[in-house]
Parts: C-alpha cells; structure tokens; sequence
C-alpha cells in the first residue's frame, strides 16, 4: 500500500503518542501539539510508517526551512526539509526544489540511511504542499540531496 494523506483520527493520535512525539523532538519549539492543532499525516500503514509535519521557520522567498517526522515503526526521524527555490504557475501548480541540511536517525536504527532517504522522498512527494489539505493538482518536486 502506497503513503495516502489522512487526518489523524483520534484513535491513531492517541495508539501513536503524537503527543509525546512532537513534545519530545529536540531543538524545536512545536506550537503544534494536539489533535485539534495537527490534523493530517501522509502514512503507509502496510509499511508502519508516516510523516508529520512538525513545523516551518523563514519565509517562502527567503530561506523556509519545514521541520519532520518520520516515524519508522516506533523509531523517530527528524528530518528538516529547506526549499531553495520554487515557482508558482498558478493556483494549481507549483514546483519545489528541496534541501536536506539535518536529518537525525535514532541510535540503534537499523535501516540505511540511503533508504531512508528514499521513503521520506516517497513521502513528502505524496503530501505535496498541503497534505490532506493540499490543493494543487500538479505538485512537483526536485530533491537536491
């Protein structure tokens, strides 16, 4: 089963700790906390995996960085994603050219750091701009990294 973007519903926040999760990501000060305020995800339940959006910093024209998480089957990723350039067409279609400047794998995580990469790729191609709520219809990516 491919990543799908969803909301959250309140059983998954609660069996996965969202919580507990973003609370607990170091260096980050996440506003972001409750089901209330996260309300989508991009997950592959058959692989045990999803990606949340944790929080941005910087300005679209200058230097945006978005902040991360990739949980892997109980072990957390972070992963800051920087756009370094991007264009807007119009309402419906946009392309983003993205940076890796941190990605902080747990000690003890077993799997390669090049396949990680290749599932947070996977993952943050199918979220496009917005996740669940994401509008446009032809939302490209170009990943530097």
């Amino acid at each position: 089963m491919p990543f799908v973007n969803e909301r959250i519903s309140s059983e998954d926040f609660n069996k996965y700790d969202i919580e507990r999760i973003i609370k607990n990501i170091e260096g980050i000060n996440a506003p972001a906390t409750t089901i209330e305020d996260i309300l989508g995800w991009t997950i592959d339940r058959s692989k045990n995996i999803f990606l949340l959006y944790v929080t941005a910093y910087g300005q679209f024209e200058d230097r945006h960085v978005e902040t991360y998480v990739l949980w892997w089957d109980g072990a957390v990723i972070k992963a800051d994603l920087e756009t370094v350039d991007g264009s807007r067409s119009d309402r419906n279609s946009t392309h983003m050219i993205l940076e890796l400047p941190k990605l902080i794998l747990p000690n003890g995580f077993s799997t390669g750091r090049a396949q990680v990469l290749d599932v947070l790729k996977e993952a943050r191609v199918c979220r496009g701009s917005r996740g669940v709520f994401g509008q446009e219809k032809n939302y490209t990516i170009e990943f530097r990294f």
